[in-house]
């Protein structure tokens, strides 16, 4: 894209230490090399026109780029890279990434649905947009699905269910769902107490921790 080369233009100084592979995706029109260029400007105190970033992305967005839209959604809910802080301005593109089946929009959706956060809260359509998402597969959407049965939140509270969803994302290797059956199997909870399939799951969860250090939290969208 060319607004990403009149980006990388702009910036004051290219980082020494950056790889220049990545900087060259950066410049071919690489999303993913972007961001870790942007990143690194930032904790070089490197200056980078924002307005251009912005326009880039929008432009991405309106050819239906179901990615671009899930980060403006993001950059508006925290109010980060030059975007106003907007619960709604949010709400309004993880809803257009959402009707292109991405399902960590859908997870934003549902967890704005649970909290309030730029719509009325609403346990039903939260679990609808979660149930969504976990339809085409996504992990973190079934975890907290189990979640919600094993609160009783907005349903009535069923252990049992929530185990089944637990067992579920655990099969897809997620460790918030390792972490909660192991918790069942530890007070039990829908299953026959356990404390030897409790530890079993929790040194399975470290596992996958230990290959992916940064995991979302169970509820947090």
């Amino acid at each position: 894209m060319a607004f990403l080369k009149k980006l990388l233009r702009k910036a004051k100084n290219k980082p020494k230490r950056l790889n220049p592979e990545i900087y060259d995706l950066a410049a071919q029109g690489s999303r993913k090399a972007l961001l870790i260029y942007i990143n690194y400007c930032r904790e070089a105190n490197i200056k980078l026109d924002y307005e251009l970033f912005q326009q880039g992305l929008f432009n991405s967005a309106e050819q239906g780029d179901a990615e671009s839209l899930y980060d403006i959604g993001n950059f508006y809910l925290n109010g980060t890279l030059g975007f106003p802080q907007s619960n709604e301005q949010a709400m309004d593109y993880f809803l257009k990434a959402a009707n292109l089946n991405h399902t960590n929009a859908m997870n934003q959706i549902a967890f704005s649905y649970l909290k309030g956060r730029g719509v009325e809260a609403d346990d039903n359509k939260m679990l609808e947009w979660y149930e969504r998402s976990a339809g085409l597969g996504n992990a973190d959407a079934i975890t907290n699905i189990g979640n919600i049965y094993a609160h009783g939140q907005g349903v009535e509270k069923d252990f049992e269910k929530a185990r089944e969803y637990f067992l579920k994302a655990a099969e897809q290797g997620n460790a918030n769902a390792m972490n909660n059956l192991a918790y069942l199997y530890q007070n039990g909870f829908g299953v026959t107490k356990d404390e030897a399939k409790a530890l079993e799951w929790l040194q399975k969860a470290q596992q996958i921790k230990a290959q992916q250090p940064v995991s979302i939290g169970i509820m947090d969208g």
